[in-house]
Parts: structure tokens; C-alpha cells; sequence
């Protein structure tokens, strides 16, 4: 199994995944980030052999998730927007595990969009 915590949960994976906390990668943090203000992007891209994954982990109870000025739809629209103009330059200028699972995007049948909306008591 692989694991990825993010926000105090842990997501597991099986081993045929190959698994990356992507807002937290030097490709996003370091070169993607700067193309422009307000760029955003999913927290975990997961891909097996046949689906790309992008999941986005919300809590419910945190000000920007509940506030009425905030439509979560078109958030999570936003960041996989931008997660997705982000994997050919990735896979270009990556580091070797960024480009690996850049490439494995590209040779996927079918990207699903994961909201993992939840209360994270503290």
C-alpha cells in the first residue's frame, strides 16, 4: 500500500498506483505557481493503469468551504483546470517522479475527479 496524508487523513493506495501529493511538489510549488496569481491545484493525483485520479480534500467546517461567497463546484473546477494544464509542462520539466506519473496521465482511458468533502474534527 501507498499512503498520503493530507489535512490529518491518510489516504491508502494499492501498489499498482502510482500516487503524488501534487500541491505539494517542486514542479507546482516552484515553477507552476508563478505562471500567474490565483493558480490552484488538486491535492493527490492517483493513476493505475487505467484512470487518472484527481482528488481534492475539503473540510466542511472551514470558513472558505461554508462561506456563501465561495462556490465549492467552481473551486474544484478551478484547481482540476489547473492541475490539467499543468501535467504536459510537468512531464517536460518535472523531477523523475513528476514526470513518471505526468507520463502515466497521458497513457490513462479516463480521469475522474475525486471530492473528498468531510468534518476534520481537531
Amino acid at each position: 500500500m501507498k499512503a498520503i496524508t493530507e489535512k490529518r487523513l491518510t489516504f491508502e493506495f494499492p501498489d499498482n498506483f502510482d500516487v503524488i501529493k501534487y500541491d505539494d511538489t517542486q514542479f507546482y510549488r516552484k515553477k507552476f505557481i508563478k505562471i500567474s496569481d490565483g493558480v490552484k491545484a488538486v491535492d493527490i493525483i492517483a493513476v493505475d493503469h487505467s484512470t487518472t485520479y484527481l482528488i481534492e480534500i475539503k473540510d466542511f467546517t472551514h470558513p472558505d468551504t461554508k462561506s456563501k461567497n465561495v462556490n465549492l463546484v467552481d473551486v474544484v473546477i478551478q484547481k482540476v483546470l489547473f492541475t490539467l494544464s499543468a501535467l504536459l509542462p510537468m512531464k517536460i520539466n518535472g523531477s523523475p517522479k513528476e514526470k513518471n506519473i505526468a507520463e502515466k496521465t497521458f497513457s490513462t482511458k479516463r480521469i475522474a475527479v475525486v471530492l473528498h468533502l468531510g468534518i476534520l474534527k481537531k
